[in-house]
């Protein structure tokens, strides 16, 4: 697999002084960052209200980092300096940075002097709803032995500790600006305060990860808002997995669970009316499993397997199984939980693979878009289980596969991305159910040929990853289905392909596993905190 590009990270900063610009005599304020691994990098900061601030893209990250802000007057000269040194840039990220610009020429130092703030570091000027920010001060005193004491306030979060220098804050659940103030205090009593503003929006935050690396899982949230992720392939040797985990969003871990003796390449999971969840895959067999018994049962066989299957749940309690038989041929099968048994139903009007199952408000099931003998298809139909029959729906205004398709609250069937093009992995389209009709809705701002699709419980849909070409994706978007538009969240931590997305019960979003760079099977998981 292709390499991701190398991320580069930015830089915040902003320079300070004790006397507004214009007293100084400052004409002018740059600033420049030098590490012993990077080419030093010089941008101009502008004038603001209390100093002077300004951004320093194109960076190399790492640690080890050197800010410099020089203060020049109308002539040239160079008149104030400040720095701050040990500075950390994270790969895609914007560090925030205040250095306060202090006076070549100082005046003599005075008993008793306030302490003086060298620099204010913060690991991130945007953050999720609980994430956290590391910080730093770095401050000293100008009479000698002086020892200074920190104190870190905020309306809101909370501080690991509130008394120390380096010290990280995690952030509300509620979204907006929050204003973290330090208090830097010498041992009789003088001080400064200063501070940043952090905001709290939309995002990603780490989670427990899984015990395997995982490919081509499956992910199903149970009856309790617990997520079982089962199956899938295993990095390095890319043998299939027979266990299964058991995600707790209530504490973030993950716990394993019973193996199951059977397991199928194209698994396909859907969970029944009593908490239970019934798997099949390439071929005749399936298995049903307890989460509450921890226990893997195999169900009676199909006459005849069913390849590349999508399943899901009608409104009567029995599973559909939808794909093709050998030969091109196409299939569909009930299982029905509670007898135990298999029955035949209508068969689709036409073969095909890599398509979406959709269950539609009145009962019926939207198939759309696949492949069918290498040619991707735009044609859609419709199951009716009360007559066990197929028809013709409209169809796809372009050919479809490996897409994803989510039905919206008021009914109407979202389907974004597939395709071989730019044009069909960007483009999305609606589905109305009443009319059979498919109509152009708002492009995503990426491309994502291969993508992933959650309805949060905002009713907004939220995409995450998959690949842009060859390219493996971290970003991520939200459709409004008010509006027909997208727009970008946070970006997550890891580039993946090949995970799973699924909706928590509280709002937010769960990516599990996939494919990382380098080719790695990702053993991680991430949750969208809107």
């Amino acid at each position: 697999m292709a390499e991701a590009p190398l991320e580069l990270a930015r830089l915040s900063v902003a320079a300070r002084a004790e006397m507004s610009p214009t007293a100084l005599g400052i004409a002018r304020v740059t600033v420049t960052v030098s590490a012993v691994d990077m080419a030093p990098v010089s941008a101009a900061l502008s004038p603001t209200a209390d100093g002077w601030a300004g951004r320093v893209s194109g960076l190399a990250w790492g640690f080890g980092r050197t800010v410099q802000a020089q203060a020049f007057d109308v002539m040239g000269t160079l008149r104030y300096e400040g720095r701050a040194q040990d500075v950390g840039l994270i790969p895609g990220g914007v560090t925030a940075v205040t250095v306060v610009l202090h006076e070549l020429a100082a005046p003599p130092v005075f008993l008793n002097d306030a302490p003086l703030l060298d620099a204010l570091l913060a690991s991130a000027a945007e953050v999720a709803p609980g994430g956290s920010v590391s910080l730093e001060v770095q401050a000293h005193d100008p009479n000698p032995g002086d020892a200074l004491r920190y104190q870190w306030s905020a309306p809101s979060g909370r501080f690991a500790d509130a008394s120390q220098a380096r010290t990280s804050w995690t952030a509300p659940a509620s979204k907006g600006s929050v204003m973290l103030s330090l208090t830097v205090t010498d041992s009789v009593g003088a001080a400064f305060t200063t501070g940043f503003t952090v905001t709290v929006s939309e995002g990603w935050l780490p989670t427990g990860w899984m015990t395997e690396h995982r490919l081509g899982h499956t992910a199903t949230r149970l009856a309790d808002g617990r997520v079982l992720v089962a199956r899938g392939l295993l990095t390095g040797r890319e043998t299939p997995l027979f266990n299964a985990e058991i995600y707790d969003p209530a504490t973030g871990t993950w716990s394993m669970r019973a193996s199951s003796s059977y397991c199928p390449d194209h698994a396909s999971t859907t969970l029944l009316a009593d908490g239970r969840v019934f798997f099949t895959g390439l071929g005749p067999s399936a298995e049903v499993y307890d989460p509450v018994a921890d226990t893997w049962r195999r169900t009676r066989d199909m006459e005849e397997g069913i390849d590349l299957p999508e399943t899901t749940l009608l409104s009567d309690g029995k599973v559909l199984v939808v794909g093709g038989f050998s030969s091109y041929r196409p299939g569909a099968r009930l299982y029905d939980p509670i007898a135990d048994t298999w029955g035949p139903t209508g068969v689709p009007l036409q073969y095909r693979a890599g398509f979406s199952l959709t269950p539609l408000l009145d009962g019926r099931v939207l198939v759309a878009g696949g492949t069918s003998r290498g040619e991707s298809l735009a044609t859609a139909e419709v199951y009716d289980p009360a007559t066990g029959t197929w028809s013709a729906t409209g169809s796809l205004s372009m050919g479809r596969t490996s897409h994803a398709a989510v039905r919206l609250l008021d009914g109407r069937v979202l389907v974004v991305g597939g395709g071989e093009t730019e044009g069909a992995s960007r483009s999305a389209e609606v589905y109305d159910p009443a009319s059979g009709v498919w109509s152009a809705t708002g492009a995503m701002l990426g491309q994502h040929s291969i993508v992933r699709a959650t309805m949060l419980n905002s009713g907004q849909v939220l995409v995450a990853g998959g690949r842009e070409g060859n390219r493996l994706l971290a970003t991520a978007e939200v459709y409004d289905p008010a509006s027909g538009t997208w727009r970008m969240t946070g970006a997550m931590a890891e580039a993946r392909a090949g995970h799973s997305l699924t909706a928590l019960p509280d709002g937010r979003g769960l990516v599990v596993g996939g494919e990382g760079v380098g080719g790695k099977f990702l053993e991680s998981a991430e949750l969208y905190v809107p």
